[in-house]
């Protein structure tokens, strides 16, 4: 190396092959993106969700659903609940564990920022919407 820009060449082309043995972006996550638009729609819609068939008694005759939807649909609903809350928490829990140890820690987000966490809850939440953001 003759000159100081050969130097920054090979400083940058050495940061780069380091940075691609470790399996990490150059590029690094610094802020948490609340859900805006379609996204907050489908947070909303699975917030609801999980709050409406956390418990079987909502879909009971004379629940807090049961007083809103038909009597078939209700009993349809009490007949699944079980299924979808355990689906959903089963399928939004391996989302929210792909997250933190696939894209977060390959965009250097660290487990002690407050931005992971909140990261972490809008995946478990709203799934593969925190991906596309």
């Amino acid at each position: 190396m003759t000159s100081y820009r050969e130097a920054r060449e090979r400083l940058v082309d050495m940061d780069k092959e380091c940075v691609s043995a470790l399996d990490r972006s150059d590029i690094t996550i610094k802020e948490y993106t609340p859900p805006k638009g379609w996204y907050l729609a489908l947070f909303m819609l699975v917030t609801a969700t999980f709050i409406s068939f956390g418990r079987r008694s909502n879909f009971a005759p004379g629940g807090v659903i049961a007083s809103v939807v038909p009597d078939v649909f209700r009993r349809f609903c009490w007949t699944i609940q079980p299924f979808i809350l355990y689906g959903m928490l089963l399928i939004h829990t391996a989302e929210m564990i792909h997250l933190g140890r696939g894209r977060l820690r390959r965009h250097n987000v660290n487990i002690r920022n407050p931005q992971y966490w909140m990261w972490m809850g809008d995946c478990f939440i709203e799934g593969v919407g925190a991906y596309n953001r």
